[in-house]
């Protein structure tokens, strides 16, 4: 959830007085075990979801900031004709008023008006006690929008899955190793600055000349200050042409003598340094001298990674993160909300003898239960497990650090930067395909591979992930914990197989009319017709 989704805004609301009303109604919602609310017998039992919350909010502030806009004062005034006003306006979009929103966002809309009128007890004002929003229809009903029990989800197309997963496991297996042990370079520098608070002694200057004339006479080129610090130097008077304007020279010390280093030490130092810059350059302190490896598309040996700064080093940990993120939910239809309870140490590997492994992921069942969701278990293969294992180390996740939650945690953000970061320069180096453009989720990647299972196409995940190996997972995560999600899961790769069947049914129907046979094993059997019956 997002952070800002963490911030119930009621400021927005024109009306003070119902700007209480939203507080008495939303906060009823969040806790419905509350005497007050427990006493009514209209309010609802199951608590809202923060971000749901967050999305009442949004259209409880549109609702009532419309009715200031039409001139009502108290929520007693609103009739029938308000209702209609306001249908007109929610069937836009706010951004894009020409562009219609679908039937259920509108339901959505017309449901908030009318579930004030459920908690008139509750709330400090509320409609008049005659009037109910649209006589009791449905939001529904009024809406259009019929419900179907049948996932609507639309599966990721092939042409967008193929280089997303070519790419994702490029990363986690080819660059994944190399990132590790660079990110873990990276977290020695930050402890050793860390310990590094004291200013560097007089009697220390003679070790840091010997190590920087060691540098130099090695040919390394010295480390350059972040853009930020070199600005910062600009405003306290450096000259913009001083020869180390760009030399990060805390580092340099700090790596060398485990020490602060200040601008008097540089001046004491300054004719060593210039030299050594002079003769050796500045370069970028991280993912130097990177081992050689094949570009994925022409197996070219190139460089991993080229020197780059601190948040170059962090965007490609973040980009290998993400790819590991995907690949563990398009493998094993894990939900966005069990992604981000993955912690550090929930691997486990099991030894089933002759060589067979059973690999198993812990985590946390979220959707459908109290805050805080329960322990939960998944089967998964081979590949998710060495995926996740990937991003343990990129992290040196500690056991209970969680792996995939950050600031925010909307997936769709996380596969725009993935995919830009893809198609940039770092990735296009590296021989990664161009991601065409298309929407990917764990959602969808959860609906392509039920699909997947139940339909067995002649697709990636039928040539590639071993389709049977990913049932025979499902199926045991199902057979070990009946109730857990993945039995959930397994229900939906049912339904999904039971759709598929009656298609095939059908056609094999309709093909059987037009004088087309079946063919293959069992065709016989089923073109076969039974001898009459002879009974009376």
């Amino acid at each position: 959830m997002g952070t800002y989704r963490k911030q119930l805004d009621f400021t927005l609301i024109i009306n003070l007085q119902w700007r209480l009303v939203a507080k008495e109604y939303l906060f009823s919602r969040l806790a419905p075990r509350h005497p007050v609310v427990a006493g009514s017998a209209s309010a609802f039992r199951v608590p809202l979801n923060p971000s749901t919350l967050w999305n009442e909010l949004r259209r409880l502030t549109r609702w009532f900031n419309h009715l200031s806009q039409t001139g009502v004062e108290h929520l007693a005034e609103v009739n029938q004709r308000h209702c209609i006003s306001y249908l007109n306006v929610v069937v836009w979009k706010e951004a894009k008023p020409g562009e219609p929103v679908s039937p259920s966002t509108i339901a959505a809309h017309i449901h908030s008006t009318q579930v004030l009128q459920q908690y008139s007890g509750i709330l400090s004002e509320g409609y008049a006690s005659d009037f109910v929003p649209w006589g009791g229809r449905s939001a529904d009903d009024i809406a259009g929008y019929i419900r179907s029990t049948e996932n609507q989800v639309p599966p990721v197309p092939d042409t967008i899955l193929r280089p997303l997963l070519a790419n994702s496991f490029y990363l986690i297996e080819t660059i994944g190793p190399l990132l590790a042990a660079e990110t873990s370079r990276a977290r020695e520098f930050d402890e050793l600055q860390k310990q590094s608070i004291g200013g560097l002694k007089l009697s220390a200057r003679p070790r840091l000349r010997i190590a920087i004339e060691r540098l130099h006479q090695a040919g390394v080129a010295a480390p350059r200050l972040s853009a930020s610090g070199i600005t910062k130097r600009i405003s306290q008077g450096w000259d913009a042409k001083d020869p180390l304007l760009n030399l990060a020279w805390h580092s340099v010390v700090t790596t060398t003598v485990g020490a602060m280093g200040h601008r008097r030490d540089l001046e004491a130092l300054r004719p060593l340094l210039v030299a050594w810059v002079n003769e050796c350059g500045i370069e970028e302190p991280w993912c130097r001298d990177g081992a050689l490896v094949p570009r994925l598309d022409n197996q070219e040996q190139i460089p991993w990674a080229i020197p780059a700064d601190r948040s170059a080093l962090g965007t490609m940990k973040s980009a290998v993160e993400s790819a590991a993120f995907f690949v563990i939910s398009a493998l094993s239809g894990m939900r966005a909300s069990e992604l981000h309870e993955i912690r550090g140490g929930s691997l486990a590997r099991e030894d089933m003898g002759n060589g067979i492994y059973r690999h198993r992921i812990s985590s946390r069942r979220i959707k459908g239960q109290q805050f805080g969701g329960i322990d939960d278990l998944w089967v998964v293969i081979e590949d998710v497990y060495r995926a996740l294992g990937t991003v343990e180390s990129i992290q040196d996740a500690k056991s209970g650090d969680l792996l995939f939650t950050k600031q925010s945690n909307a997936a769709h953000s996380r596969y725009l930067r993935l995919r830009k970061w893809m198609s940039g320069p770092c990735g296009q180096r590296l021989g990664l395909a161009v991601v065409p453009e298309g929407p990917v989720s764990p959602r969808a990647l959860r609906r392509t591979l039920a699909l997947a299972i139940a339909q067995r196409p002649h697709g990636l995940m039928a040539a590639k992930y071993h389709l049977k190996h990913l049932s025979v997972a499902t199926t045991e995560g199902y057979a070990a914990r009946p109730g857990g999600h993945q039995a959930a899961f397994r229900a939906e790769i049912s339904a999904a197989e039971e759709s598929e069947h009656l298609r095939l049914t059908v056609a094999a129907y309709e093909d059987y009319k037009q004088g087309k046979l079946p063919s293959g094993q069992g065709a016989r059997e089923l073109t076969r017709v039974s001898p009459p019956s002879t009974k009376p």
